[in-house]
């Protein structure tokens, strides 16, 4: 028997293709007889060239499984643990705040560069605060007294009002404050664009200019910080002399203090009238006590823990955010029961609210209607606990007006004493609040727990809203 196989085109030489007279591309197909030998020997180098082929490739196909036979003697090696790679070290992620003073600084690095060094490099309390609209805060404490230093976003550059461009604003005690004790320092005030008073004297002025014209290689923050300490030190200079005339002045004897009329002074003394009037108002320094469970401190009997519900975090959450460059702030309303104070309700402060960047009034009139309003929509109508109110940079204190508000406040509230908040931004989100007392002539002030949650309620029935039943079950006469 013979087999035929057919000879590829390509393997005909050019040669021979040009001895026929046809071009490779045309040669016909010819048939040769092969043998049954000449098969097997083809077959053969065939395979051969696979192999080779799949050498070059790299494309090996997987050896059979061994038999039995073929692994019978032979003690396989137990296979070598592979050392595991070694962890590379992740780069710790860079603090929010030196971010985001890298990001201010990157606005104008050559005059901002200094006044970034500076404020890193200085003892404050807390970290500068940078605003969405690129201004820059931070807190500076001297003595009893609180400041807020200022760089507008067009630092170094003057504002569009061609005002200063850095201001050093006083939070505590308050230019009013000031004016209504007779504290008056040689150090002039200024107004800015929102209304906001600021300090400033002449010798800072000359050192903006020296600043600008390159003159002056100390940074701008640094002699605001310098400034600040000239205000301090004659108002309080100011401060030792007003207090020796009223001593002088007094008799205090066995004189009866009322803790109320007239805040602390005494009654019926034709040489205090003048002084105790509600506009010049002089309680004494207030008292600061952690009360916080949390950190194994004894709360006091009357609050001993503070459980806000979600809506009343998200009320001052975002009231806070959407007035995130200047002061904000509202009451609390809820229930207090068996030293636990409820926080149900946190109002704004109305529209015809004034809003500052270190200081804040609310709208009295929106307030006493929107308190109204909301109360008699629970099933148990809400109560008056406090207040609340936003603070520049780390500042978690009360200043001299606050003390003045939470005294009329403790009046109001129905128990011994309200609660009384206060949020910062440094950078993040944060709450204090306080348990806020009258103790004679001045306020204390008991910092508590605060939890956060509906599922936190011990009377869950608190949160339930009236029903038709309920309004109509009230006396409304």
């Amino acid at each position: 028997m013979h087999l035929h196989i057919t000879v590829p085109e390509d393997t005909i030489t050019e040669d021979a293709a040009m001895a026929s007279g046809e071009t490779a591309a045309e040669a016909p197909e010819t048939e040769t007889p092969v043998t049954e030998e000449a098969r097997e020997e083809l077959s053969g180098e065939s395979e051969a060239a696979n192999e080779a082929e799949q050498a070059e490739d790299g494309s090996w196909a997987e050896d059979e499984p061994a038999t039995d036979a073929e692994n019978e003697g032979v003690v396989s090696e137990p296979a070598q643990p592979q050392p595991e790679p070694a962890a590379q070290p992740q780069p710790t992620p860079e603090p929010e705040p030196r971010r985001a003073l890298a990001q201010w600084v990157s606005v104008n690095k050559a005059w901002r560069t200094r006044e970034a060094a500076f404020l890193s490099g200085s003892a404050f309390s807390s970290a500068p605060t940078i605003a969405p609209d690129g201004s820059l805060t931070q807190m500076l404490a001297i003595g009893e007294c609180y400041f807020l230093l200022y760089l507008d976003c067009s630092f170094p550059h003057p504002t569009g009002r061609r005002k200063l461009p850095a201001r050093v604003y006083l939070v505590s005690p308050s230019i009013e404050e000031c004016g209504q004790l007779g504290l008056v320092t040689s150090i002039r005030q200024h107004v800015d664009e929102s209304g906001m008073c600021y300090i400033c004297d002449d010798g800072f002025y000359r050192e903006y200019v020296s600043y600008c014209n390159g003159v002056s290689k100390r940074p701008l923050t640094q002699s605001m910080v310098r400034l600040a300490k000239r205000w301090e030190r004659g108002v309080m200079a100011q401060k030792a002399r007003v207090f020796r005339q009223q001593r002088n002045a007094t008799q205090w004897g066995d004189q009866r203090y009322d803790a109320y009329q007239g805040y602390g002074y005494a009654q019926g003394d034709s040489r205090l009238a003048q002084v105790s009037s509600r506009r010049q108002i002089n309680l004494g320094s207030a008292i600061f006590q952690d009360g916080r469970a949390s950190r194994g401190l004894v709360p006091p009997r009357d609050c001993q823990r503070i459980v806000m519900s979600s809506r009343a975090f998200a009320q001052i959450y975002t009231e806070t955010q959407a007035r995130i460059s200047t002061e904000t702030g509202g009451l609390l309303l809820g229930h207090y029961d068996n030293g636990t104070w409820y926080v149900i309700e946190a109002c704004d402060p109305g529209w015809n609210g004034v809003f500052q960047v270190a200081y804040h009034e609310a709208d009295e009139n929106y307030e006493n209607h929107v308190i109204a309003v909301t109360s008699r929509l629970y099933r148990h109508p809400l109560v008056f606990l406090g207040m609340w109110h936003r603070h520049p940079g780390s500042l978690d204190r009360f200043s001299g007006t606050d003390d003045v508000t939470n005294w009329q406040y403790v009046d109001t509230c129905p128990a011994n004493g309200c609660i009384s908040g206060l949020v910062n931004y440094d950078p993040d989100f944060r709450m204090t609040f306080y348990f806020a007392q009258q103790d004679g002539r001045r306020m204390r002030y008991t910092t508590v727990d605060v939890e956060v949650g509906d599922e936190l309620f011990d009377r869950p029935e608190l949160l339930q809203m009236a029903t038709m039943a309920d309004v109509n079950a009230r006396d409304w006469r």
